[in-house]
């Protein structure tokens, strides 16, 4: 319709309606993609070990799929390579309490002070 690339989630679809319409994909590299751009650079790369608490198991799979692994206490091992920027940060933060990095080290002592941050701007504020 936009005649645009666009990324949708399939988790997100409520209502699907099949019909006889059909299109022809069109060729386009990697390399084209708008959102891959610099942050997918092997440079920016990072492997990750995550560990998800139980309530996020859905979740957990829902963003990293195959890389789920269910640990004998039921909490979610991941191990994930994503670009090291400030949407991953933003991104592990998102899941709360209910993460923790358990490598690398540089990012646990990232993501301590931006959490501190956080803490002592609404320290302030009360």
């Amino acid at each position: 319709m936009r005649r645009d690339l666009r990324l949708f989630k399939l988790a997100r679809i409520k209502e699907l309606t099949v019909t006889d319409k059909s299109y022809k994909p069109r060729e386009i590299s990697l390399e084209q993609l708008p959102w891959e751009g610099n942050r997918q650079r092997p440079e920016n790369m990072i492997k990750l070990e995550l560990v998800f608490e139980q309530e996020f198991a859905s979740l957990a799979e829902e963003c990293f799929g195959e890389e789920v692994c269910k640990g004998d206490d039921g909490r979610i091992m991941v191990m994930a390579e994503m670009p090291e920027n400030n949407w991953l940060y933003g991104f592990l933060l998102s899941f709360g309490t209910g993460v923790e990095v358990i490598n690398p080290p540089h990012i646990r002592t990232k993501l301590c002070k931006i959490g501190e941050g956080i803490y002592k701007k609404y320290l302030q504020q009360t």
